[in-house]
């Protein structure tokens, strides 16, 4: 019995200390030349890969899809065992409609997030671009550690946003 208990303040301690890099209140979104994502309302910032799935997973969010009606889906771990702590999309269940995805690939690009769902691990549909044009999504398994479904986020190119980057 004391065995678990230590653990489960272990992984505690790990997962507060390995807590995502905050953006402070009075930091401006500034995008670099670099290939990224920021979303101000978890606090998130983190390096888009474009690599093979397992590389890019170990260091951040993975693109795994791109075409050129401009529909983007990227994934990346809500929890990370090696080393302890929070996946850069650890906090993806904290989003809700209308917050704002900034994405910087070859340009700025704005998007307002239309809806946040749970689906099945083997729901397929959330990758279908099929019908839609100017579409991002970003999926994770869900609930924390767990792989039993997804979170997902889904939002749309922001052509007349007020915010510029």
């Amino acid at each position: 019995m004391g065995f678990k208990i230590a653990f489960f303040l272990i992984l505690t301690v790990f997962l507060i200390l390995s807590e995502p890099r905050l953006l402070e209140d009075s930091e401006e979104i500034i995008l670099t030349q670099e290939n990224k994502i920021q979303i101000p309302a978890i606090y998130l910032e983190g390096e888009i890969c474009f690599l093979e799935r397992d590389v890019c997973l170990k260091e951040g969010v993975w693109m795994k899809y791109f075409d050129e009606r401009g529909n983007i889906l990227l994934t990346g771990h809500s929890f990370t065992i090696v080393p302890f702590g929070a996946g850069v999309f650890y906090g993806l269940s904290g989003l809700k409609k209308g917050d704002f995805v900034y994405i910087y690939l070859d340009e700025s690009l704005v998007y307002v997030i239309e809806d946040v769902f749970v689906t099945s691990r083997y729901d397929l549909s959330v990758e279908n671009f099929e019908r839609v044009e100017n579409t991002l999504v970003l999926y994770s398994c869900f609930p924390l550690w767990s792989a039993s479904q997804r979170i997902v986020v889904r939002a749309t190119l922001c052509n007349l946003c007020e915010y510029e980057l």
